[in-house]
């Protein structure tokens, strides 16, 4: 499902707000956004700007994927599955015996160069002046594309697809914040200490499986567009950008230059979904060579901040990842479920299926997946992992009693039932003997006493 076909079905679902009167791109648009995300959590429609004030002539579109539910039902309409649905149908050996990257590359044929309509329709643009970018916060150091995907290749050929803040600097350059520890960033520190300079080119308004590729967790060596490919059941076609041949799956805008190891520029401070500003950070310099959209162009944005965000929903699709993953490499693990407000520090609650001696437990928490989380908190299977009151209920009468433990980056609690201790159970005969008795005491109105 490319970028317009999404549109068209965020119309016909009626989950789209289509806004024609003059809106400010310095703030007045982002604090648009983030009112009818609070009025409408947790199902916020999207807002199309159609007379945004910034240089270009072109629309905005903000919060296409700020609703779980709609991303589910997008997922359903666009692949007739949603990740977690798609990783499981994969063999039972990835990736014990064969990794994610092998399998893709073993079977083949998941993107490829062909046509690409979107693209060969695209016109020139002269400068970043024609392209909607936004202010988000007062104290934004200043504007950025927030929803932006950059494509690059490592010196070896190695693809990477990753969603990065790229301020602007100049008419021409973009700073690019590459997360630390990401594959982009390993990709460019090896140009870096070489010299040289490291092809990338920016892509705006993509197909869906390419924007779920990027925000996944997907292990280093895995190609984004192949598992794009994959994940949405047919080839993805890409066209070979002009200036470096990268593959450039159908797009809106497609901004295509080098970076850098020369210039480097200040980025920051910005809002961030930590509720508070960044640190302004020194940051490699994308020159921008070549830039393109298509006539009608519609730029994707993301409001960045704290919860509720489009960006809180589209990270918890990582929930569907870890949960295959930690489940295929750990037999006892039933379940994972990432902390809607805690997703971007890794905050987990892991629910397993059998006691953890210390080796597996520690095998648990040194996975790649666990090691860096802020909090991880270990349940039995019969608890319901989604009452975060009882969670904490739970946690709370495990603290000084050694079951707290601090991990690489953050804290484990272990709430599970470890010490010998016996938990509280109605007894069997006497809830059976209420439950008949139920209608017979008067008490139907209040439920049906299971």
């Amino acid at each position: 499902m490319d970028f317009r076909q999404q549109l068209v079905w965020f119309k016909r679902q009626n989950h789209l707000i289509t806004v024609d009167q003059p809106v400010d791109s310095h703030l007045e648009a982002a604090e648009i956004v983030r009112r009818i995300t609070s009025l409408h959590h947790p199902t916020p429609p999207a807002l199309l700007f159609n007379a945004l004030s910034s240089p270009g002539s072109y629309s905005v579109i903000a919060n296409l994927y700020a609703s779980s539910e709609h991303l589910s039902a997008l997922m359903m309409t666009a692949f007739g599955r949603n990740v977690a649905t798609a990783l499981e149908q994969l063999p039972e050996e990835v990736p014990g015996k064969v990794s994610l990257s092998a399998w893709l590359t073993e079977q083949g044929g998941f993107w490829s160069y062909g046509d690409t309509q979107t693209i060969a329709s695209h016109v020139r643009l002269k400068n970043l002046e024609a392209v909607p970018l936004l202010r988000y916060w007062p104290g934004d150091a200043g504007d950025y594309l927030s929803f932006a995907l950059l494509i690059t290749r490592g010196m070896e050929g190695q693809l990477n697809v990753g969603i990065y803040r790229l301020q602007r600097c100049g008419t021409d350059e973009l700073s690019v914040h590459f997360r630390a520890g990401s594959q982009a960033a390993l990709l460019w520190d090896a140009y870096r200490r070489t010299g040289k300079k490291m092809p990338a080119a920016v892509v705006l308004g993509v197909p869906l499986s390419v924007v779920l590729s990027a925000v996944l967790p997907l292990p280093g060596e895995v190609d984004e567009l192949s598992f794009a490919g994959w994940l949405q059941g047919e080839t993805l076609m890409c066209a070979k950008s002009p200036e470096h041949s990268l593959p450039i799956p159908e797009c809106e805008f497609l901004l295509e230059g080098e970076i850098d190891p020369q210039l480097m520029a200040k980025d920051g401070p910005h809002g961030n979904h930590s509720g508070y500003y960044t640190s302004s950070v020194a940051c490699p310099v994308l020159k921008l060579t070549s830039l393109s959209a298509r006539p009608d162009a519609i730029c994707p944005v993301s409001v960045v901040g704290p919860p509720p965000t489009e960006s809180f929903t589209l990270a918890r699709i990582a929930q569907d990842y870890y949960c295959w993953e930690l489940r295929r490499r750990h037999p006892h693990v039933v379940k994972v479920r990432l902390l809607a407000n805690g997703v971007f520090q890794g905050a987990m609650v892991v629910q397993l299926r059998s006691l953890l001696d210390k080796s597996q437990r520690d095998g648990l928490l040194a996975d790649p997946l666990v090691q860096n989380s802020r909090l991880v908190v270990l349940v039995d299977e019969n608890v319901d992992e989604d009452d975060l009151s009882l969670l904490l209920w739970r946690g709370l009468n495990h603290v000084g009693l050694g079951r707290v433990y601090e991990n690489r980056c953050g804290i484990v609690l272990d709430t599970t039932c470890l010490d010998g201790r016996d938990r509280l159970v109605s007894d069997t005969a006497i809830s059976e003997c209420v439950m008949k008795r139920w209608s017979e005491l008067g008490l139907e109105q209040w439920g049906n006493g299971q």
